[in-house]
């Protein structure tokens, strides 16, 4: 005889629940219990349904079956090395790399570098070399560019700072205007980690915002050329309200954003060193940081083990076969959704940077 799962539990009301917890606690203070996810800020981890509102459960704005992309970071490599390393990773299922501007050092290391590599199938990030200035290495990148037979479905970016772009732009506007736009779609980068996420967060976006106004000082839409990068932090939680306030407070930004129709990408980051610890206890924060910040929204995702041998590079691709191919982390929106102490959590985060910024 089959048995029914789809079992309905009775409604329990905030104030029944909240009894039931405190008889459990015996006469300990609840408010122990609260979460600290900054020095002056908590939150209590008993929330319910009752708790929420209408701006706590608004969904991102994320596209259903979105596309997610996860591949390596290959910035410390030299040019044989990340040609072996981009090609093993692309052959096991990254769609997107991360790599040095050092590859752009002239046509010849762009070729050995990408040697094999079908650049109109997967995506490029660059980060700048302190070695090679930006101007030398993207006037290269051009050339490279231009000399393939077909580049019409190339796509890059780069992760500047503002002040980089402004002094980029007003210097060689000629191979900005011919890069942007097709063969280079974003330019800059805000680097943030997850701690104490109200003051990483304000501080970050009171730079978007002068960033915005130097933009179009300049003439620039840097508003969408602008791509977010976010370290995971420790905590699994924090990781996805703070993943899911940016996606909100860059939506309220957009509204006053002139001339775009489109937001910064956001992107997430897991580096993890397991060089003097157990390398198999290493992997296991990699693969739950990855799942934070996929599940608050990342579009991108980098994941890197140090040192990069053959082993930490196989556990990164088998990583994002877990993510992808069995936790079909692509095909939800918003994995986070209808979690009430998440949704209750990214509404403070969201509503104290807000305050902090007017």
């Amino acid at each position: 005889m089959n048995k029914r799962l789809d079992i309905s539990f009775p409604y329990t009301s905030k104030t029944e629940w909240m009894a039931l917890i405190k008889a459990g606690l015996k006469g300990k203070p609840i408010e122990d219990l609260n979460v600290e996810f900054e020095p002056t800020h908590s939150i209590s981890p008993f929330q319910h349904l009752e708790d929420t509102s209408p701006e706590a459960n608004a969904p991102l704005g994320l596209n259903d079956n979105r596309i997610l992309e996860i591949g390596e970071d290959l910035t410390n490599l030299n040019f044989s090395s990340v040609n072996k390393y981009a090609l093993d990773a692309l052959t096991y299922g990254a769609n997107t790399l991360r790599v040095s501007t050092q590859i752009l050092e002239s046509v010849t290391s762009i070729e050995q570098a990408l040697n094999g590599i079908h650049l109109d199938m997967i995506h490029l990030d660059f980060v700048p070399d302190s070695d090679l200035p930006i101007d030398t290495a993207l006037l290269h990148y051009r050339n490279y560019i231009d000399s393939l037979p077909d580049s019409s479905n190339i796509t890059a970016e780069i992760a500047m700072s503002p002040n980089q772009l402004e002094d980029f732009i007003i210097k060689h506007r000629d191979i900005y205007e011919a890069l942007n736009g097709q063969y280079m779609t974003r330019w800059v980068q805000f680097h943030t980690a997850i701690s104490n996420p109200i003051s990483t967060l304000t501080g970050m976006f009171t730079d978007l915002i002068s960033l915005m106004e130097c933009g179009h000082e300049i003439g620039v839409n840097a508003f969408g050329s602008l791509k977010i990068e976010v370290e995971a932090g420790e905590d699994f939680l924090t990781n996805i309200a703070a993943l899911r306030a940016i996606h909100i407070l860059l939506a309220n930004l957009k509204r006053h954003a002139q001339d775009t129709d489109r937001a910064p990408f956001i992107t997430g980051s897991v580096l993890q060193n397991v060089e003097n610890m157990d390398p198999r206890l290493g992997y296991i924060p990699v693969t739950y940081k990855a799942m934070s910040l996929l599940s608050g929204g990342a579009q991108r995702l980098y994941l890197k083990i140090s040192p990069q041998n053959e082993e930490s590079n196989r556990i990164v691709r088998n990583i994002n076969h877990l993510l992808t191919l069995e936790s079909d982390y692509n095909l939800v929106s918003d994995p986070a959704a209808g979690s009430y102490y998440i949704e209750n959590l990214t509404l403070e985060i969201v509503k104290s940077v807000w305050d902090n910024l007017i």
